[in-house]
């Protein structure tokens, strides 16, 4: 249980220095960033698996570089459903996508 909660602190972090980094990209504060980071979780359960199933041939040709557009489509999901949380454009939740994912993988790492 400690692990899930050290991974979701993190990515909230990561998070908000993606969006601090950006100039596009708003964000309340740290609980937001929670929020936000809880939200992107339960998308990734929910929708994920879906999503990548219906685009497999596409994941397929693109050696797995559509999942980032995946990941930028649940960011900006995450961002219609938080009043608190505004992403500009694609791009700025495609570079949010790959600095989370980045930190997961370093994340996964270190506790795994």
């Amino acid at each position: 249980m400690s692990d899930l909660l050290i991974k979701w602190v993190v990515n909230a972090a990561a998070l908000l220095i993606g969006v601090k980094v950006l100039s596009g990209a708003e964000i309340k504060g740290f609980g937001t960033a929670m929020f936000v980071a809880a939200i992107i979780g339960v998308l990734n359960v929910s929708l994920r698996p879906v999503l990548s199933f219906f685009s497999f041939p596409i994941i397929l040709l693109s050696l797995g570089l559509f999942t980032l557009v995946i990941n930028a489509g649940i960011i900006m999901i995450a961002a219609a459903i938080s009043e608190n949380f505004r992403i500009g454009s694609f791009w700025n939740a495609l570079i949010i996508g790959v600095i989370l994912s980045i930190t997961n993988t370093i994340v996964n790492f270190v506790i795994d």
